[in-house]
């Protein structure tokens, strides 16, 4: 497995290799995790290669932990050799799930200076300043609340829903409209508690938002 940072994004691009056991026949290694939702439609499909292994590289976002394993010919799970480590599954304490780390990707604040003409335009003014560039406002990981995927958390962001606080105060009926907008496979999901957890999170309530979400299942009420 090998891991490389995707210039200019808050992203890796992370390479799956699967090694084959010559007395051990394999016709199909899938990826499966948190970053695709433990999805078979999502999961990332490893291509045999030359020497007969399967490999693959995949995007993911960074500023998380991921847990994930190998399904080999749709029956079998493996773990990954070089994970960064492993830990039990939150949802079978007695499997152990390969674990892959991406580092958050360190902002930078960018100073922007005037031409040298401009500057001179207003020297008479007013003193001499450069220009900072304000630093955007860091995302939140959405995926900490219940019925929120990868995918899903891309699609709010995208729409300008990064943050816990905006999430907290965002209406169902708007967000159902951007789950619908992103297509049929995001419009069965039903959003109607990740205002509550967002507001909890956004306080940094943990406590209060995993009790709240021990009653959940997918997001909504059990």
């Amino acid at each position: 497995m090998k891991k490389e940072l995707v210039k200019n994004q808050a992203a890796y691009n992370v390479t799956f290799n699967y090694n084959v056991v010559p007395a051990s026949p394999v016709h199909s290694v899938v990826v499966l995790g948190d970053f695709n939702e433990w999805s078979m439609e999502n999961g990332y499909v490893l291509k045999a290669t030359k020497s007969g292994d399967f490999e693959g590289k995949f995007k993911i976002p960074a500023g998380r932990e991921y847990h994930f394993r190998y399904l080999v010919n749709g029956e079998r799970w493996a773990n990954e050799k070089d994970a960064d480590r492993y830990e039990a599954s939150p949802r079978f304490p007695h499997i152990d799930n390969s674990v892959l780390s991406l580092p958050a990707v360190e902002e930078k604040v960018i100073i922007v200076k005037e031409p040298a003409n401009k500057a001179a335009e207003k020297k008479e003014a007013a003193p001499k300043k450069e220009a900072v560039a304000k630093k955007a406002v860091k995302a939140d990981d959405l995926t900490l609340i219940e019925g929120i995927g990868p995918k899903i958390a891309e699609i709010l962001t995208a729409a300008g829903v990064s943050t816990f606080a905006t999430l907290g105060s965002s209406k169902k009926g708007e967000l159902t409209k951007l789950l619908t907008a992103a297509g049929s496979r995001y419009a069965m999901h039903d959003p109607a508690t990740w205002a509550q957890q967002a507001k909890l999170a956004a306080a940094e309530k943990w406590d209060q938002l995993k009790k709240l979400q021990d009653e959940l299942k997918g997001g909504k009420a059990k």
